[in-house]
């Protein structure tokens, strides 16, 4: 409040709704939790959707093979990002931003990221994150708008879920919106299984 927000955000399980409830935060949604066990990951559809985009244009690339090309993926991250169903629509992403706390965080995976390559352009990508103990998370998954429902989220998630079985992790987990139920099939449809919801919270502070 002193710093002149008007809203706070927060979330909690269970043992926590009464806790922000009582300090006058309000329940607006709803996040559901999904983990993948790599040890049960079928990464056998990849090498024929691989081949199948590739006569379309698409290639599947690491993170790390087009840094050089930064602000192109930045705009697929941040048309993605705009579309994610939130409280508050994140639709300006500034690409020195992105570059200091996304490119920046230490436990981004340049191996494990993906970025799908339509004629050499970004158009895709799956992001993420990995402690180097097993663990691993999704930080963002999506497609710029005139290239979805052709099967590229899939291709680029598929590669994260290659290298986590080569040895890049035991598990991921990823959370889905309650209003991103076609993100939540593709999650199912890949192996991820139910491991908790949080609610989400906001306080008004004017």
């Amino acid at each position: 409040a002193e710093a002149g927000a008007e809203v706070l955000e927060s979330f909690a399980e269970e043992s926590g709704h009464g806790f922000l409830a009582s300090r006058g935060f309000r329940a607006t949604g709803l996040e559901h939790l999904s983990r993948l066990d790599v040890s049960e990951a079928d990464v056998s559809p990849l090498a024929a959707l691989e081949e199948a985009k590739a006569a379309e244009g698409f290639r599947l690339v690491t993170l790390g093979e087009v840094l050089d090309r930064a602000r192109e993926v930045h705009a697929v991250y941040a048309a993605t990002l705009a579309d994610v169903p939130e409280a508050f629509v994140t639709d300006d992403l500034r690409y020195d931003e992105w570059e200091r706390e996304c490119l920046g965080d230490p436990d981004l995976s340049r191996s494990g990221s993906t970025v799908v390559l339509h004629d050499e352009r970004p158009v895709a990508l799956s992001f993420l994150v990995a402690d180097g103990a097993g663990r691993a998370a999704n930080d963002m998954t999506g497609t710029l708008p005139e290239c979805r429902r052709r099967g590229l989220a899939r291709l680029a998630k598929l590669g994260t879920i290659r290298w986590a079985v080569a040895g890049g992790a035991e598990w991921i987990l990823t959370g889905n919106d309650e209003g991103n139920p076609a993100m939540r099939a593709l999650n199912e449809s890949l192996g991820y299984r139910p491991a908790g919801t949080q609610t989400l919270y906001l306080r008004e502070e004017r």
